[in-house]
């Protein structure tokens, strides 16, 4: 009897999960093949910050570069671009539709491990938190573009789901090598997700959830650490070489930290975040000519010398906590507001508006069920709500733009079906409770009037 309810219960799991990755490629393929008529006017036939021109370069053999005059790049990391480059491989030459293809496959099956997180609550939660994100907008348009964050996304959501995993069951070796390759493509698709190895260690620790088998969690988990650490290193090395310093990243610390400062200084001057960014963008090239270093103006990060690269961002940096350093409570109020831009602030204002009218009814369902859960001590949904407040916080000091807060939706959307479930649970006991009190009271109505 117990091993036909597992089956059962096994079988209603696959059917979600069949359903929510349906509906996730269907929408997703579906709005590639309704967008790429319009792409010259919607910027999907470009790529951003030049991933597709590095897969293109890195499929001839000519190293990782932008262009094959110009040196080699340490401003992007590797796996997004070793991902296209792939795909690219497989269709023999660069093609968007390919990877508007396999992002919405990836994307996909982010929607059923948001499933996956939700079985915390409850199945139905599970599959209202699924569909939740097989829906939601930001993604389904990031699918359609050269962006990292179909691959760093899947590969965030797996590290959370395999550490819930070894939180529950003694930890194998062999979970420590899946851990470790997630951690290296998350990491190395988006550099926001480097804290996450260090959230999903502290956290367990610090709740004493892993108290009978912590040891061997530990072991685990340094197998997944040593594994980051090793490519971590070789990759370091490698810019080491190519620019004289010990570095992962430059934009992170350099373009992209310039943009943030630029567009949280000057957004209230009636332009657009768009030309904002064109703005900051331009500046920071002629910051590069000043240097003396010749950049390529359309991402101020087209470098003939790695070590201008490096260079530039020593120089964009100083610049920017020069401004912090003048102005520290300017600084510490555009942060604050960074806080809440992050959930809709968009390049154009109807991106805004739709990015505030999808995320304020998700982020309130979010909370309720978060406050009920970390109310009662529940783990891995304090872990969900540890991840979610870092994002929000990195971004909001760095660059707070919708589009960094896709890391966050899984989660978001996890909680926001648990909340959705219990009110459809207590309504559909409500209208039960009174279908059956008016039922008794026919019968005892129709009993009175049989015998008078």
């Amino acid at each position: 009897m117990e091993s036909d309810r597992c089956t059962s219960r096994n079988r209603a799991d696959l059917q979600a999960l069949c359903v929510i990755f349906g509906v996730a490629v269907v929408v997703r393929v579906s709005f590639a093949c309704t967008r790429q008529y319009v792409a010259a006017d919607t910027g999907l036939d470009v790529g951003s910050d030049g991933y597709e021109l590095i897969a293109e370069n890195l499929l001839a053999g000519r190293g990782y570069r932008f262009h094959p005059d110009l040196g080699e790049t340490v401003s992007l990391t590797p796996a997004y671009p070793l991902f296209l480059a792939a795909i690219f491989a497989v269709f023999h030459g660069p093609t968007l539709w390919g990877v508007q293809v396999a992002q919405a496959m990836l994307s996909s099956l982010t929607a059923c491990m948001t499933y996956l997180l939700g079985l915390r609550f409850s199945r139905r939660a599970a599959f209202v938190g699924g569909l939740m994100y097989a829906l939601y907008p930001g993604d389904i348009v990031a699918c359609s573009r050269y962006l990292a964050e179909s691959l760093s996304i899947v590969a965030a959501v797996a590290t959370v789901l395999i550490v819930q995993h070894l939180l529950e069951e003694p930890p194998k070796r062999l979970w420590g090598l899946a851990l470790g390759f997630c951690f290296v493509v998350a990491v190395f698709s988006r550099a926001v997700h480097a804290m996450l190895p260090v959230l999903l260690l502290t956290i367990p620790l610090c709740l004493r959830t892993i108290r009978p088998h912590w040891r061997a969690y530990v072991r685990t988990y340094a197998v997944a650490l040593l594994l980051l650490v090793a490519v971590s290193a070789v990759w370091c090395l490698r810019n080491y070489k190519l620019t004289g310093l010990v570095m992962f990243q430059s934009s992170n610390t350099g373009s992209t930290a310039f943009d943030g400062h630029y567009i949280g200084k000057h957004l209230g001057d009636g332009r657009t975040v768009r030309e904002l960014l064109r703005a900051s963008r331009l500046r920071q090239c002629r910051i590069a000519r000043t240097q003396g270093i010749e950049a390529g103006c359309r991402f101020a990060i087209h470098f003939a010398d790695p070590r201008d690269e490096a260079r530039l961002s020593r120089v964009l940096r100083a610049e920017v906590m020069n401004d912090v350093a003048n102005e520290p409570w300017q600084y510490i109020k555009r942060v604050s507001l960074g806080l809440g831009r992050f959930w809709y602030l968009g390049p154009t204002p109807t991106v805004s508006s739709v990015a505030l009218a999808v995320h304020a009814p998700l982020l309130l369902l979010a909370a309720i069920a978060a406050c009920q859960a970390v109310r009662r001590r529940d783990p891995c949904v304090i872990l969900w709500v540890a991840i979610i407040l870092y994002y929000n916080m990195s971004s909001a000091i760095v660059n707070p733009l919708v589009r960094y807060a896709l890391p966050a939706i899984p989660f978001v959307a996890a909680l926001a079906g648990a909340t959705v479930a219990g009110m459809w649970a207590r309504m559909h006991l409500t209208i039960t409770s009174r279908a059956g009190a008016a039922r008794k009271e026919r019968r005892v109505t129709a009993g009175k009037m049989a015998y008078p």
